[in-house]
């Protein structure tokens, strides 16, 4: 039994950054689907190669900005509502007191990467880094925001479980499918385009599903099935 008392506002107030929280997880993992897996982005530059660029970009920008507002400072001159605003809701007893501590300590660690590149570049236009026209600025070790997203999904289910007497669980999110669907249908209009362009002829099905696996196996650069 929890040692703590949550009003209706401070639940409805952890409902909504798990739901905030999924989202971004969302997002994250849609880029995964698209980005992520060489034969994807294969299928994306020979599609529309300018429009899943601008895509690529508009993504990481997001992703980097949602990182970097969840982690804003909460206080009267700054009322963001993030991780700090959570922490703040209860005094904190043990163990939860050091199991938050120890999350909040590495999510603030991220903050680092994407801090600079929030202000200077995505949510700003800083003079002197248009100057420098785009010089690189940010980034994060490979990996480094999956396990920020897992600290942060560690940090909620301690608060939420003393909210709520139960755990939401992993995150689990289907919208990959829709980015797995859309490259299904790209892969086909690819082999649509080569079966015009060799004016293939016989059974379109069969040839349809032939220049899909060409399609395919170029992807993975591998050789097609003879």
């Amino acid at each position: 039994m929890s040692s703590y008392t949550f009003n209706e506002t401070e639940r409805g107030a952890i409902q909504a950054f798990l739901e905030h929280l999924v989202y971004i997880k969302s997002v994250r993992n849609t880029f995964a689907a698209l980005y992520e897996e060489p034969s994807s982005v294969y299928v994306l530059s020979n599609t529309a190669n300018d429009f899943f660029g601008y895509l690529n970009g508009i993504l990481i920008n997001y992703l980097n900005l949602a990182y970097a507002r969840i982690l804003d400072p909460f206080d009267e001159k700054h009322p963001n509502f993030g991780i700090d605003y959570l922490y703040g809701l209860k005094e904190w007893l043990q163990p939860e007191k050091d199991e938050l501590d120890t999350l909040r300590n590495k999510l603030a660690d991220f903050r680092k990467y994407v801090k600079k590149p929030r202000n200077k570049v995505i949510a700003h236009n800083d003079v002197k880094t248009y100057l420098r026209k785009h010089a690189p600025i940010g980034g994060f070790p490979e990996g480094e925001d999956l396990r920020f997203i897992a600290n942060a999904e560690a940090f909620l289910t301690i608060i939420y479980r003393n909210a709520f007497g139960s755990i939401f669980g992993d995150i689990v999110t289907t919208n990959p499918g829709d980015a797995i669907d859309l490259l299904r249908y790209l892969r086909m209009g690819l082999a649509v385009d080569r079966m015009v362009a060799e004016k293939a002829k016989g059974d379109d099905f069969s040839n349809l599903f032939l220049y899909m696996e060409k399609v395919e196996t170029e992807a993975r650069n591998l050789k097609p099935s003879q």
